[in-house]
C-alpha cells in the first residue's frame, strides 16, 4: 500500500525574481508608464492559476487511494508562464507609446519570465548529475569497477568473494587531469568518447579490450579512472570562481531533492567522482535553498567513491545541516544542505533516534517521514522528554510492521501534544502473527497521548495480525477519540479472525465527518489459521451488503468507500427511507476489491441506492475486467433509477 502524498507547489518568497514578477503581475498600473494589471478570461487568479498547483486526478482515478495521482509536468507548468507573457504583450501592442518603450518593456517582462522558467525546470531534482554537468571541465567517463550483487561499492580490495559481485562499466562525472587528457588525444585507435564508451573510428561499436588494461573482465581491481602519475592529487581539484558561480547559479534553484529509489537500474545512472563532489563542498553547500530533501538511506548519494551522509550538531544559526563525510572516521564534512529553512524531511532514522534531537526546533519543518526504521533500542523510552515540532503537521512511519518501534517514535517527538492532521504508519511487510492484539493497543494509546485529538484529519494504521478474535470496540476504542478525521485507512493486516462488518460499523459511528474510508484485508486465510475452528470464518473476513446499511444515515461528506465485499446468495431487501432523505445528494465511488454480483445485478442494485441514492462509480479494482464491467452495470441501474430507486428497479 503505497503512501498518499498531497503535495502543493508554492514559491518562496525570498527570491528576488519571483517578488518582483508577483508584483508587477499584481499592481496596479500608476498615473505614469506602470504595465496595467493582466486581464484574461479567468480574471485575476490568472497568476495563481499559473503558479500554484496542487494535485488533481481524474475522476474516474481520483477515488482510489493506490491510483496514481496525476501532477502537472515541467514543461506544462513552464507553458503556463507563457501563456501570461502572451497576454502581457496583447496588452504592450494596444498601448499608444513609442515602440521603443514598448519593447523596452517586452524586454524587461521577458527577462523575468525566463528567470521563472528556469526556476520551475530546475525546482525538483532527483539526481545531481544535472546540476554538476553545469560546471565546463565537468566530462562523462566510463568507469568499470566491482560491485556486490544489492549495489553497494566494493571499496576494500583485498578480501573479496567474487561469487557476491559483479563487474559493472558506471558513467561517472568528473574533471579529468591534464595528464588524462593528453592519454585520450595521444590515443593512435582513434578518440574514445567517454560521452557515449565507443570509439569514433570503430563505426559506433564498442572499443575491443586488448586483455592488458583494467577493463579486461578478468580484472580483480577496480578501475576508478585515476591518474597514475605521483605529482597528480585528485583530492587538490579545486573549482574557479566563474565555474562555482554557474554551479551556484542553479544549485540556488534547487528547493526538493529526491532520492529515494534504489535498485540494480541505479547501476546505469550518472555517478559523481569524489573528488569532484569535494571540490565543490569546500566552497559552500551543495543544496543552499532546499526546502524538501528525500533519501532513501543516510548512506546514499550517487558518488563514486567512499562516502556518508550525517547530520552535524547545531551550527552558527542554531540548526543542524546535512553533511557529507569522505568516510566514517573523516572529520571533514561539507553541507550537503542546511536544514533552517527545511519543511520536508525523509530520511532512515538511527537506532537511538538521534535524528529527532536534530530536527526538533526546525521552524518551518512540516512534513516528516521516517522510512526503513532499523529496530529501536528500548532504553530510549527513558529519555526525558523536550518541547519541539511545533510547526509539523504530517508524519509517517514506515519500512517497519514493529508498532513498539512505531510506539517509541512518538514518545519522543515532544512533551507537548503535537497538532498532527495526517499521521501515517504503514509498512510493505506484513506484521507477525501476534499472540495478542496489546502491541496496537499500545499504539493506539500512545497515538491518544501525544496527538492532538482536533487537529488530525488523515490517518493511516494497521491492526495486530492475531489469531484470536477481538471486538472491534475495544480495539479501536482509542483512535474514537479523533473526531474530525477526514480521510481514514485502516490495514486489517489480513487478518481472517476481524469482523469487517463491526470494524465498518464502528469507525463510521466514531468519525462522522469521514469523506474517504478505506478498509484493507486479503480475506483469503494463509496455513497459519488452518487450525482455527470457527463456523463463520468465511465470511467474517469479508463485509457483508447488510453491514452497508449504517452508512445510509452516517457520514453525510463520504465520498469514497473501499471495501473488500461479498454478496451473499440473499440479498437484503432495501432500506426504507423518507423522501426528505438527507443524504439524498451525497454521490460514492465504491471499491469492493474482488467481489462479483454475478446474476443478481437487479437485486444488488436496488439494495444499494437505498443506501447510495446516487453513486459516482462502483469498481472491482482487484477482480478480473469481466467481474468489473458487472460492477459498473450496477452503477448504471442505481443512477437511473434516480430519486425512487426502489421502485424503478423492481
Amino acid at each position: 500500500m503505497p503512501n498518499t502524498f498531497r503535495p502543493v507547489l508554492s514559491f518562496d518568497a525570498d527570491d528576488d525574481s519571483r517578488q518582483t514578477f508577483g508584483y508587477l503581475m499584481t499592481s496596479q498600473p500608476s498615473a505614469s508608464d506602470s504595465l496595467p494589471q493582466v486581464a484574461t478570461s479567468t480574471g485575476s487568479a490568472v497568476l495563481v492559476d499559473a503558479l500554484i498547483f496542487r494535485q488533481k486526478t481524474p475522476s474516474d482515478a481520483a477515488p482510489l487511494r493506490h491510483a496514481t495521482s496525476i501532477l502537472p509536468t515541467a514543461a506544462s507548468r513552464v507553458a503556463s508562464i507563457y501563456e501570461i507573457i502572451l497576454e502581457i504583450c496583447k496588452i504592450a501592442c494596444e498601448l499608444w507609446r513609442p515602440d521603443y518603450v514598448v519593447a523596452a518593456r517586452l524586454i524587461t517582462v521577458s527577462r523575468f519570465i525566463s528567470e521563472i522558467a528556469l526556476d520551475v525546470l530546475w525546482e525538483r531534482q532527483t539526481s545531481l548529475a544535472p546540476l554538476f554537468r553545469t560546471i565546463p571541465r565537468v566530462e562523462r567517463r566510463s568507469v568499470r569497477l566491482r560491485r556486490y550483487f544489492d549495489g553497494r561499492e566494493i571499496y576494500d580490495l583485498d578480501d573479496i568473494d567474487p561469487d557476491l559481485t559483479t563487474l559493472e562499466t558506471v558513467p561517472v562525472l568528473k574533471i579529468p587531469c591534464d595528464h588524462q587528457r593528453a592519454n585520450d588525444d595521444s590515443e593512435t585507435s582513434g578518440v574514445h568518447d567517454h560521452e557515449h564508451g565507443w570509439d569514433e573510428d570503430s563505426g559506433g561499436q564498442e572499443a575491443p579490450d586488448d586483455g592488458n588494461s583494467d577493463y579486461s573482465s578478468e580484472s580483480e581491481r577496480s578501475d576508478d579512472d585515476a591518474c597514475e602519475e605521483e605529482d597528480c592529487d585528485p583530492n587538490q581539484l579545486e573549482l574557479t570562481d566563474d565555474e562555482y558561480e554557474t554551479f551556484n547559479r542553479y544549485a540556488t534553484r534547487i528547493r526538493a531533492f529526491e532520492h529515494t529509489k534504489y535498485g540494480h537500474w541505479e547501476l546505469d545512472r550518472l555517478l559523481i567522482d569524489r573528488a569532484l563532489m569535494f571540490a565543490v563542498l569546500r566552497r559552500g553547500p551543495l543544496l543552499p535553498r532546499a526546502r524538501v530533501i528525500r533519501l532513501s538511506r543516510r548512506m546514499l548519494l550517487p558518488v563514486h567513491g567512499d562516502h556518508l551522509i550525517d547530520l552535524e550538531q547545531p551550527l552558527a544559526d542554531g540548526h543542524a545541516a546535512l553533511v557529507v563525510r569522505r568516510d566514517v572516521n573523516s572529520c571533514h564534512a561539507g553541507q550537503l544542505c542546511p536544514l533552517a529553512r527545511m519543511r520536508e524531511v525523509t530520511m532512515a532514522p538511527d537506532c537511538h533516534l538521534e535524528l529527532l534531537s536534530h530536527l526538533r526546533n526546525l521552524p518551518l519543518l512540516e512534513k516528516l517521514h521516517l522510512i526503513a526504521v532499523p529496530r529501536l533500542r528500548k532504553s530510549i523510552g527513558q529519555c526525558s522528554l523536550k518541547t519541539g515540532f511545533r510547526t509539523l503537521r504530517w508524519l509517517g512511519i514506515s519500512g517497519t510492521s514493529r508498532y513498539e518501534d512505531a510506539r517509541l517514535i512518538l514518545s519522543q517527538m515532544s512533551s507537548q501534544p503535537l497538532r498532527l492532521r495526517v499521521f501515517i504508519h504503514q509498512s510493505c511487510r506484513k506484521p507477525t502473527v501476534s499472540a495478542n492484539h496489546i502491541p496496537a493497543y499500545n499504539l493506539f494509546r500512545e497515538l491518544r497521548a501525544r496527538l492532538d485529538p482536533e487537529y488530525l484529519e488523515d490517518l493511516t494504521v494497521t491492526t495486530a495480525r492475531c489469531s484470536h478474535q477481538e471486538s472491534a470496540r475495544p480495539m479501536f476504542a482509542d483512535l474514537g477519540a479523533f473526531p474530525n478525521v477526514k480521510e481514514a485507512c485502516v490495514d486489517l493486516a489480513d487478518s481472517p479472525i476481524v469482523d469487517v462488518d463491526e470494524v465498518l460499523d464502528v469507525l463510521t459511528h466514531a468519525w462522522p465527518a469521514l469523506q474517504r474510508l478505506y478498509i484493507c484485508n486479503d480475506p483469503s486465510p494463509g496455513t497459519q489459521y488452518r487450525h482455527i475452528r470457527d463456523p463463520y470464518l468465511a465470511t467474517r473476513r469479508y463485509a457483508t451488503l447488510g453491514g452497508l446499511s449504517p452508512l445510509a444515515q452516517r457520514c453525510p461528506r463520504l465520498r469514497i468507500l473501499s471495501i473488500p465485499l461479498r454478496v451473499d446468495e440473499d440479498i437484503p431487501r432495501p432500506l426504507e427511507r423518507d423522501s426528505d432523505h438527507v443524504l439524498i445528494t451525497r454521490q460514492v465511488g465504491i471499491d469492493v476489491g474482488k467481489a462479483d454480483v454475478g446474476a443478481k445485478a437487479v437485486e444488488v442494485a436496488a439494495f444499494l441506492a437505498s443506501i447510495f441514492p446516487s453513486v459516482q462509480f462502483i469498481c472491482a479494482w482487484n477482480a478480473v475486467a469481466a467481474v468489473d464491467e458487472r460492477w459498473k452495470g450496477v452503477a448504471r441501474l442505481i443512477n437511473q433509477a434516480g430519486e425512487t430507486p426502489s421502485k424503478a428497479l423492481e
